[in-house]
């Protein structure tokens, strides 16, 4: 095949330039090495087609990237060969790209670059490098504003966004996604899918009073970022109070998906869902996220939803050394009512939080389920663990909420465990309690949750009502209080989860009408325990057996079983299994 391209007609000289694309008669992509007339025009790679007449072709601006891995992508037969559907713009193609790479690394600045791919509306391609961003376009407080453009961008996983000591002072929002018209099905088109690279923020200095955003999404259909790494320093909450606010705020969605993504040093949340305020789950935003496979580390805030936001879904996520893990609650501006409908949390850790892992207000419906929760309760110094905690502080708090669901938790203090607690300082394993002085949670649900070491197992507020507990195991700590029952709610019902002993005995022979005490060690009965189960299996021995009976009675660490000849004369039951079945009163 040959470079070179003869056309009839045609105007090559005002609609090509170096870089852009030629789709062939044989449907292959090549890129222009040279325009030399209207007729003529040469390519950078020969033609692998047949030669044609009058054959149908097309040019596009930029160049095809070819960053994306062949196996991702199996249409990519040769350079610069890719199926139109999957076509990804490089960033290098765009304007301004060749400057900023012929400059070194202490003066580029790819604000601009980044600016001109996302208004494109085209799908972009971010090969690795480091892309320092030093300046804003859209306005004093956003670097790249988008309205109306579909942005869906591919990163490689070494692709760097950097921010510098030189962003201007005042700039929000990095990637602010603003669309014309509020979300309707009208727009639903519109998209936004970020998969990759990094965005790293720990020399960022203090820009204003809020801090940074990352990025700043109002008003999509399901907007959805993966396999993104936001970095704002290991520090605690970066060690730079006010640098950089969250990774990534939304506004007024709906069904936002935030999966396999990392979020660190953040001062006040790695995500952060916006409602609208308005209390209906029917108008369509501000709702339906989902959160999977995220890692969150030294934030205030793992995640925040606030101002009405509704049903919200977190799986598998894990939480390390975070002020708070999951906080969905009320915020000044909002309204009065019910907030944060169908909030469902299940799976994942939490560890070392220094406030509450889960803290829910007004959220009906919600739930926590099978979730890892691993010390709690205290403040961090760098690295320093004070063990005296400010305030009393509950693993799961959930408070003015209806048919709330705590169940299958796993919550234990283990490197934070002990420490003598003080009046309304201590660390209960579960709260339920009221907003507004008197407004409770309603027909919550607390069952089969596992609970070690923590100072106090539950609270439930006078105020709450209809509460199950039921089937819980509470390990008391060797120091602290243990079940509170002076503040209960009403018509709480409390169920503790029957525990089984036995032990094999051959009993001597017992007197008419007298009694014999068989002993069962059981490690953590009390005295007021109920005994549910008993039974006596026989042995092979057993005149008189028949003229037995039995009773069993939970003392301190033990249940004894006290058998009674109720006949006149000697029975002998021989060697027998005792079984006894005893809930925790």
């Amino acid at each position: 095949g040959s470079t070179a391209v003869a056309g009839a007609n045609t105007l090559f000289v005002a609609n090509a330039e170096i870089g852009d694309t030629l789709v062939g008669a044989d449907g292959r992509s090549y890129s222009i090495a040279s325009v030399a007339t209207d007729a003529s025009l040469a390519l950078s790679t020969a033609y692998e087609g047949k030669t044609a007449f009058a054959a149908a072709y097309s040019i596009t601006r930029g160049a095809i990237s070819t960053n994306l891995p062949t196996e991702r992508y199996p249409e990519i037969a040769a350079p610069y060969s890719i199926s139109p559907a999957s076509r990804r713009w490089d960033l290098l193609s765009f304007a301004g790209a060749q400057a900023e790479n012929a400059k070194t690394s202490a003066t580029q600045s790819w604000g601009g670059v980044l600016n001109a791919a996302l208004l494109s509306g085209e799908k972009v391609a971010v090969p690795a490098g480091n892309y320092p961003l030093r300046e804003y376009a859209a306005s004093s407080t956003e670097m790249t504003l988008v309205t109306d453009q579909t942005v869906d961008v591919e990163c490689a996983a070494d692709a760097k966004f950097v921010g510098t000591v030189d962003l201007p002072t005042g700039v929000g929002q990095i990637i602010k996604v603003l669309p014309s018209s509020d979300l309707s099905p009208t727009n639903l088109n519109q998209t936004f899918s970020w998969k990759g690279g990094r965005f790293d923020f720990s020399a960022l200095n203090t820009p204003d009073t809020f801090g940074v955003s990352i990025f700043d999404i109002y008003k999509l259909f399901k907007p959805k970022l993966s396999e993104v790494r936001f970095y704002a320093g290991t520090g605690l909450y970066s060690d730079v109070w006010g640098a950089c606010d969250t990774g990534v705020t939304t506004h007024n969605c709906f069904g936002e998906t935030f999966q396999d993504n990392s979020f660190v040093g953040f001062y006040d949340s790695g995500i952060y869902l916006s409602g609208d305020k308005v209390l209906t789950a029917l108008n369509f935003v501000g709702q339906s996220a989902s959160l999977s496979r995220n890692l969150f580390y030294r934030c205030s805030n793992g995640t925040t939803a606030k101002r009405a936001y509704m049903n919200g879904t977190y799986t598998d996520n894990d939480f390390l050394e975070c002020g708070r893990c999951i906080a969905s609650g009320d915020t000044s501006d909002s309204p009065d009512g019910t907030h944060g409908n169908g909030m469902h949390i299940s799976g994942g850790s939490m560890q070392k939080t220094q406030s509450w892992p889960v803290y829910i207000e007004r959220g009906g419906s919600c739930s926590v389920k099978g979730v890892r929760i691993q010390d709690w309760g205290r403040q961090l110094d760098g690295d320093t663990v004070f063990t005296t905690a400010s305030s009393r502080i509950a693993t799961i708090d959930i408070r003015g909420a209806d048919n709330p669901v705590i169940k299958d938790n796993n919550i234990q203090q283990v490197d934070w465990a002990g420490g003598t607690p003080t009046s309304g300082n201590d660390q209960p394993a579960i709260q339920l309690f009221h907003y507004d002085s008197t407004d409770g949670c309603t027909h919550a649900v607390v069952k089969d949750n596992y609970i070690k070491d923590a100072q106090r197992e539950v609270i439930i507020s006078q105020y709450c009502s209809d509460t199950l507990y039921e089937d819980n195991i509470y390990i008391v700590p060797t120091a602290g209080s243990t079940f509170d029952t002076s503040d209960t709610g009403v018509r709480t019902v409390f169920r503790r989860p029957i525990e089984r002993f036995t032990k094999t005995e051959d009993p001597a022979s017992i007197a008419a009408d007298a009694t014999q005490t068989i002993a069962i060690t059981a490690t953590g009965v009390r005295a007021g325990d109920i005994v549910v189960e008993q039974s006596m299996s026989r042995g092979s021995t057993s005149t008189g057996v028949d003229q037995c009976t039995f009773e069993a009675y939970a003392g301190t660490d033990v249940v004894d079983i006290v058998i009674r000849n109720v006949s006149t004369t000697a029975a002998n039951i021989g060697n027998t299994v005792f079984a006894v079945g005893v809930r925790r009163a």
